[in-house]
């Protein structure tokens, strides 16, 4: 039996040292609390012991659907082509840096509508008959035959999309030369890159020789590089150009020299193109003979233009 007796030992060798030790009773009992605390926190490991209502929200939560997320589109733009044009312009040139060619802009657009100079243009565009028209916007002759020149003219022509311009390589028909009045023009493409960076979708460097005057020769030579931009990029209904003088600094004839070509869809199958042409010339001793021969090489350039795009119609 000695095992029985090992086994009855051990509760009653524990009772006699709590009552001999009052501070060894309080002992147990702060660890039999500690003990029964313990068990109660380590809770539930049974499922039904979990409360129902706990279970509910924890189900509810992972049945829960996520918000929809709202698919925004942009609205259509619905302002008159004209409007976007005059609108939108001005912004155009401060992305593209072009400060100087914002302001040749001005003749065009001013104050977010467009100027009698646009509207007399378009009106006026050259279609395919009879004479076209040039505008002389303003002349000025300063101090050391310093000659400042701006003409505008229009063309209508058979393109669904003004963006055609720059696909049709159109520059390459001005290396053959432009003549009218006994005067001469000649442009060749240097170089062209298409999307050559900062929004631009084409540019081509052109060296123009202007060859004779009214039957007069003439040194006059001027670099200058010409881009085309898409006034909104996701669409094709508007195109700006710019055309501007690399060459200043060096040039013996040119201060400054900026153009502008604005390419504007009208209908299904017609397209205005209207040039604005902001000549600054120095050294010329007979500023009206010059003023004549870049308006009549002008109206020489209309047909020339207008005949090569009227080829390009498909039948």
């Amino acid at each position: 039996m000695p095992k029985f007796r090992y086994v009855l030992a051990g509760p009653l060798f524990l009772l006699t040292c709590l009552a001999c030790n009052p501070g060894a009773k309080e002992s147990f009992k702060d660890h039999k609390d500690q003990s029964t605390s313990e068990k109660d926190e380590s809770i539930i490991e049974d499922d039904d012991q979990i409360p129902k209502q706990a279970t509910t929200t924890a189900i509810d939560e992972l049945e829960e659907a996520p918000p929809a997320i709202p698919i925004v589109t942009a609205a259509p733009d619905l302002r008159p082509i004209e409007t976007r044009l005059c609108e939108d312009g001005p912004k155009l040139f401060n992305l593209v840096e072009k400060p100087n060619l914002g302001q040749t802009f001005s003749l065009v657009c001013d104050g977010g509508v467009p100027t009698p100079l646009y509207r007399s243009l378009i009106t006026s565009a050259f279609e395919g008959s009879g004479t076209p028209a040039v505008k002389l916007v303003s002349y000025e002759v300063g101090a050391l035959f310093v000659t400042k020149l701006v003409v505008g003219f229009a063309l209508k022509i058979p393109l669904n999309e003004p963006s055609k311009f720059y696909e049709l390589k159109a520059h390459d028909i001005l290396a053959s030369g432009i003549q009218l009045n006994n005067s001469e023009i000649v442009a060749k493409v240097e170089d062209r890159q298409i999307f050559p960076g900062r929004r631009s979708v084409e540019e081509v460097l052109l060296n123009y020789s202007l060859n004779k005057s009214e039957g007069g020769g003439l040194f006059d030579r001027r670099r200058t590089a010409f881009n085309t931009y898409l006034l909104n990029e996701k669409k094709t209904d508007i195109v700006v150009s710019t055309e501007e003088l690399l060459d200043a600094e060096t040039n013996a004839n040119y201060h400054d020299y900026r153009g502008l070509l604005i390419g504007v869809k009208s209908g299904e199958d017609s397209t205005y193109l209207v040039f604005i042409n902001d000549y600054t010339i120095k050294n010329r001793l007979d500023p009206e003979r010059l003023k004549r021969t870049l308006l009549a090489l002008s109206q020489g350039m209309q047909l020339k233009m207008h005949a090569f795009f009227l080829s390009k119609i498909e039948p």
